[in-house]
Formats: C-alpha cells, structure tokens, sequence
C-alpha cells in the first residue's frame, strides 16, 4: 500500500493534490510529501507524529481514502494504534528501567 501512496503523490500533480488534501499552499504540501516519501513504512511515518499546521500525519494518510480501499485503509489505523500504544508502553518501560538502576 505504502508503494502505490509514494507512486500516486510522484506521478500526479502536485497543485490537484494540494488541493485534495487540504492545503492551500503548494509548499507546505510538497514539504510533507518529501518527508512523507522519505518514510520507509506507513507505521514509521505515523510514529513520527508530523505536523504542518494542515494534516496530522494520520489525517495525511485518510486523504488517499479517495483513491484506496477504506476498509483496507480502516485495518490499517487500528493496527497503527494498536502499534503506537505498544511503542509508548517500552519507551516508558525503558526510561523507568533507566531511572531506576
């Protein structure tokens, strides 16, 4: 899914886009983009939690409900929250191990 996302944001145009996904900036659009093609996973892209005062990183991924399937896109969230709550639960176990030795 994460190759059909880059293929589609690289072979369209980046003004029908911006608009798409909300941004009246073509700009800030393109600065997400190139940060959002850097990922090499959805759940990394999610994890980083991005924010460009337009799209969450979340939000950034339900505007290709337009072109993907929504149920498929809908399995996708809940593993990626199901994801990030096991990413916080180690990082708060690593610091409190930390702390405690």
């Amino acid at each position: 899914m994460l190759q059909t996302m880059k293929h589609i944001l690289t072979h369209t145009d980046e003004t029908l886009f911006a608009k798409k996904f909300g941004y009246n900036n073509v700009e800030k659009f393109t600065k997400t983009k190139t940060l959002f093609l850097e990922c090499e996973s959805i759940q990394e892209w999610l994890l980083k939690g991005h924010y460009d005062m337009v799209n969450s990183s979340l939000e950034f991924i339900q505007k290709f409900d337009f072109i993907l399937d929504k149920e498929i896109l809908n399995s996708f969230f809940n593993q990626s929250v199901l994801l990030k709550d096991k990413y916080k639960k180690i990082t708060r176990s690593k610091s409190y191990h930390k702390n405690k030795f």
